[in-house]
């Protein structure tokens, strides 16, 4: 059993209910995170097993990030966001073949800055 299959069963059940939010601002339901997670799953283009790490502070879209790695069968790597760049290069042990890292950590004058941009989190390879 794969951890997006939780997402498929939840779709199926409760379609229009309510999956997450940002603070009190409501962010998706079960069915839009579903799709939301599939999409991008769709386009990682990653082989099955491979690494993808994210970087992130709390967001919705750190779970639709999750929900879409499982499904495309990539192990996630995930990263304190909260750590120093030098203690971030500990990625490279990891071998991840992607990072998605948040816009307010991509943009920290400390961090690399290959990345492309998407709206929470970005994607570099």
């Amino acid at each position: 059993m794969n951890l997006s299959d939780y997402l498929t069963h939840n779709s199926r059940i409760f379609r229009e209910k309510l999956a997450l939010a940002h603070g009190m601002a409501p962010f998706a339901s079960w069915r839009e995170l579903r799709q939301r997670a599939e999409k991008l799953a769709t386009g990682i283009g990653l082989p099955l097993s491979s690494r993808a790490a994210i970087e992130s502070k709390n967001c919705p879209e750190y779970v639709e990030i999750l929900f879409a790695c499982w499904a495309a069968g990539l192990i996630v790597v995930p990263i304190n966001a909260k750590l120093h760049k030098r203690e971030v290069e500990l990625l490279e042990c990891s071998k991840a073949s992607m990072v998605f890292v948040s816009e307010e950590i991509e943009t920290c004058p400390d961090r690399n800055q290959t990345v492309t941009r998407s709206p929470c989190l970005v994607a570099s390879q």
